[in-house]
């Protein structure tokens, strides 16, 4: 397994603990760049790779992206939304993609599929996995399962069902669908709290008000703009 992800996200930690259960070998790097990522995956045989919507565009513009096929059994791929484009020109490239959909707060995987064979679903985050319940309540989704925290640090135990904050649907084929996060943007994998970003700006004595919003964006997924009232 060819673990390019940070450790100090859930991504990259659950890879370590897996691979501590199942008993499989991990190549650690401490930065992603996409061509050394494929040269590695070249010389240590890695099968799998756990990748973000960013880092996989940045795979799809090398040219060894011909060749990865024949390497890699799967690219896990969450953290973010993703383009459908993306993910077709990658299947074009014979990759095999698992779409993930998680959080810390889940111990990662929450539900996934295997894209290439629901082409059908590209835009959705797959099914629950095994004991695993999602349920939809005020557009919001609520999860349950072994793997869901009970309590933060500190604080009052958590009720039956975690509410996510992730604003989405499930359709007639039970398949989630992710519409975004409330009060959060997500970029290159990142979750940024939007209030936060305001409070900072807010803060230079020039600005009166500041309001900030996301635009889509091929490499990123999405980027923080912001609109300000400034003196």
């Amino acid at each position: 397994y060819f673990n390019c992800l940070p450790l100090h996200h859930i991504g990259g930690l659950s890879i370590v603990f897996r691979a501590l259960l199942y008993g499989f070998k991990v190549i650690l790097v401490d930065k992603f760049k996409s061509e050394d990522c494929i040269n590695q995956i070249v010389q240590h045989k890695a099968s799998l790779i756990s990748l973000v919507p960013t880092m996989l565009s940045r795979i799809m513009q090398t040219k060894e992206i011909t060749i990865l096929h024949q390497h890699l059994r799967a690219i896990i791929l969450g953290g973010a939304y993703c383009k459908s484009a993306l993910i077709k020109e990658a299947i074009k490239n014979n990759l095999n993609i698992y779409k993930s959909y998680g959080m810390t707060e889940s111990c990662s995987g929450i539900s996934g599929f295997w894209v290439n064979s629901h082409l059908e679903y590209i835009e959705s985050s797959g099914t629950p996995h095994n004991g695993v319940e999602i349920k939809i309540e005020n557009d919001e989704i609520l999860i349950k399962g072994p793997t869901v925290i009970n309590r933060y640090y500190n604080q009052t135990p958590i009720s039956r069902w975690y509410n996510t904050n992730d604003i989405g649907y499930i359709n007639k084929k039970g398949f989630l669908y992710v519409l975004g996060r409330r009060n959060q943007i997500i970029t290159g994998g990142e979750n940024i709290d939007s209030s936060e970003i305001e409070n900072i700006i807010t803060e230079h004595p020039n600005v009166n008000k500041v309001f900030i919003n996301s635009i889509d964006d091929d490499e990123w997924g999405q980027k923080i703009i912001a609109y300000i009232d400034s003196n």
